[in-house]
């Protein structure tokens, strides 16, 4: 769980992530290339008319990339806020609790570095036995993280735009990665705060064997062309035990 005593005091009485975002994230999100992710996550997984699960799927974007390839998408978020400006099949649910039977998907997906949401290696490591408990046998998981240099390296940045500021800033002591978003024409001093969890390479490794997983690749920026000095986000494909 994250200390609210070493977080900066601007930050303690902030609105819900999204809550505030949700109407604008698709517009914030437009340079992201989901189309190259699900290009690389259909690579991987195959394609056909076999059901993908989305989790932390937002507005639906990915989602829709991902549909192109002939999956079957089903986008799960928590965020009723989010979900609300999500045009696919949606379902409100708890990644970690996600209502499907066994063995439901062909393939799971988790991306632009979503599982950061979660507080703890402990709750990492229920995720990642739920996506088992959800796939196939063989089935595939691709998913990314911010590793702690990223993390590092992204403190103190701030990215503007016509609507929406976000500034980033991480804490050591907790090994998060805090946004501070202001909503410009919301007025002065409306903004929410994202805490984002940031996990070591070898706690995802770990986390996934213990999750009987078979670790296939992990490529730095789905194997893109890196697009500034930042370290790129990790990639992850791992396959599920029989």
């Amino acid at each position: 769980m994250v200390r609210l005593d070493r977080l900066r005091p601007d930050i303690k009485n902030s609105a819900a992530p999204y809550s505030l975002l949700a109407p604008h994230y698709a517009h914030l999100m437009r340079h992201v290339p989901y189309r190259a992710w699900a290009r690389f996550t259909a690579a991987h997984a195959g394609a056909g008319r076999a059901l993908a699960l989305d989790l932390f799927a937002g507005v639906g974007t990915f989602a829709h990339e991902l549909s192109h390839h002939g999956f079957q998408v089903l986008s799960i978020d928590k965020s009723r806020a989010m979900l609300k400006q999500n045009t696919r099949t949606s379902l409100e649910a708890d990644a970690t609790e996600i209502p499907l039977a066994q063995g439901s998907a062909q393939a799971v997906t988790a991306v632009n570095c979503a599982l950061h949401y979660l507080e703890s290696e402990k709750e990492l490591g229920c995720l990642f036995v739920e996506v088992g408990r959800v796939l196939k046998p063989g089935g595939i998981f691709v998913f990314d993280y911010c590793s702690i240099e990223r993390a590092m390296a992204l403190s103190g940045e701030i990215l503007r735009s016509e609507s929406i500021v976000l500034e980033h800033h991480f804490v050591a002591e907790e090994q998060v990665l805090q946004t501070r978003v202001e909503i410009l024409h919301e007025g002065t001093g409306v903004y929410e705060t994202h805490n984002q969890r940031i996990f070591s390479d070898s706690a995802i490794k770990n986390s996934l064997t213990a999750a009987g997983f078979s670790e296939l690749k992990f490529a730095a920026n789905y194997d893109l062309r890196p697009t500034s000095n930042i370290p790129s986000i990790m990639a992850v494909v791992a396959r599920s035990g029989a």
